[in-house]
């Protein structure tokens, strides 16, 4: 931990784009590795659309 509080981490994806189970067994794992927290998951549909904010920031959505 820093001075900024404990560690989080978010996972949002669309199930329908990805192997949920083996998004979530992978960064699980990979996180686990690095001793952080599990994550908090975030499952979209396909019909979801980032929110315009999120694209000015992020950039858009891979794919």
């Amino acid at each position: 931990m820093d001075d900024e509080g404990p560690l989080r981490c978010a996972v949002v994806s669309n199930p329908a784009k990805v192997d949920i189970r083996q998004v979530r067994a992978d960064v699980t794992r990979v996180l686990d590795g690095a001793g952080w927290p599990a994550p908090d998951w975030y499952e979209t549909t396909p019909r979801s659309r980032a929110p315009a904010s999120s694209n000015r920031r992020y950039g858009p959505a891979p794919g």
